[in-house]
């Protein structure tokens, strides 16, 4: 039937031009951030049931001030405390220090809540379940740690309301630099034309 259709309406049709190298481009870059996307979205789950297990008042703590499980200041938070015991030892001007790194504002009393939430006493695992999930709990969090670094623009944060309105345009900036490719490719794009 296709057949039949070209032989019968060829002059209805026109050839349709292959995509150029900048489109090509293009999708491969969109699909290789769709995929660490995915891939962050993931382990990110991973380690908010490895947390759940054995360490829910990390997540309580990050959930209190606001803080999403990928952001940087909350990775290096669980890197530096992966386990109810170390976390308990992490002093507050370690905190302090991880929240100025991230730009957080009201840092001092941030890191005081933070603090008394990861000291409070809660139900624990046995300490060899503990350690077994703090290696989990460690290991995702260095997968997350690379992934978001390789993603194309790291415009995938929301901007923060921490932030200072300089911060909010320079990331509202980023967010458009793929949109702004996207018109250059379609604009050189090969246009067909009438057979």
């Amino acid at each position: 039937m296709l057949a039949e259709i070209v032989r019968l309406d060829l002059d209805h049709h026109r050839p349709v031009a292959g995509d150029s190298a900048q489109v090509e481009r293009l999708k491969m870059i969109a699909r290789t951030r769709q995929t660490l996307v995915w891939d962050r979205t993931r382990h990110a789950q991973r380690l908010r049931a490895a947390l759940r297990e054995y360490f829910p008042a990390a997540l309580d703590a990050l959930a209190a001030e606001k803080l999403e499980l990928t952001d940087p200041d909350a990775l290096e938070l669980l890197e530096r405390a992966p386990d109810p015991d170390r976390a308990a030892r992490l002093s507050q001007s370690k905190i302090v220090g991880i929240l100025k790194r991230a730009r957080r504002r009201d840092v001092e009393a941030r890191a005081e809540r933070i603090q008394s939430v990861l000291r409070a006493p809660a139900l624990r695992q046995p300490p060899v379940l503990e350690s077994a999930y703090a290696t989990v709990a460690t290991t995702q969090i260095r997968l997350l740690v690379g992934i978001i670094a390789q993603l194309p623009g790291r415009d995938h944060q929301p901007p923060s309301p921490d932030r200072a309105p300089s911060q909010r345009a320079a990331v509202r900036g980023r967010a458009q630099r793929p949109l702004k490719m996207w018109r250059g490719c379609a604009r050189s794009a090969v246009r067909p034309g009438p057979v």
